[in-house]
Order: C-alpha cells, then sequence, then structure tokens
C-alpha cells in the first residue's frame, strides 16, 4: 500500500512541477503559441497520477473485501398475524370515512 502511495506522491510532484515549470515562463508559451502541446503534457502526467490513484482505491477495496467478507444474511422478518394488521385496517378505515 505504501508502494502505491509513494508512486502517487511522485505523480503528483511531476505534474505540479510541471505546471509551475509553466506558469514561470507562460510570456514565452503564449509568444511562442505552444499551449497546446504543454496542454497535452500536464494531461499526460494528470492521466499517469489518476492511474495510480485508481491502483489505489482498487487495493483498498480488495482489503476491505479480505477483511470484511460477506455481512451476515438479515434475520428474516416475524410474519404478520393477519387477525393484527385486518384491525388496524379496519381502524383506518373507519377514521378516514368520517
Amino acid at each position: 500500500m505504501n508502494h502505491v502511495q509513494r508512486r502517487i506522491k511522485l505523480a503528483q510532484d511531476s505534474r505540479i512541477s510541471l505546471i509551475s515549470e509553466y506558469l514561470r515562463s507562460i510570456k514565452a508559451i503564449k509568444f511562442l503559441a505552444w499551449e497546446d502541446p504543454i496542454a497535452e503534457r500536464v494531461n499526460e502526467a494528470r492521466s499517469k497520477e489518476l492511474r495510480e490513484i485508481w491502483w489505489l482505491i482498487v487495493l483498498n477495496l480488495l482489503v476491505e473485501v479480505s477483511i470484511f467478507p460477506a455481512s451476515p444474511a438479515p434475520p428474516t422478518a416475524p410474519r404478520n398475524n393477519p387477525n393484527k394488521s385486518g384491525k388496524k385496517l379496519m381502524v383506518f378505515a373507519s377514521k378516514s370515512v368520517r
């Protein structure tokens, strides 16, 4: 798990350093019209980061499934007594008619 988190941090650092570098030289990028290639590089870095995050989510899910393999079946509800429910229905019907 720590290995995946370390890879996520490396991917984040890579993307943030790219963005920082591009922000420092934004005038040159605009002057030379390099916006599209720069955006592609940032998007590639973000995709790598998201892949690593996805793996962390998958690992967490696998750990949860292995720790809590299956929840117990819910208890079966007791069967209602037809006489009791019929009386409640009749009381409700008589109150709503008045």
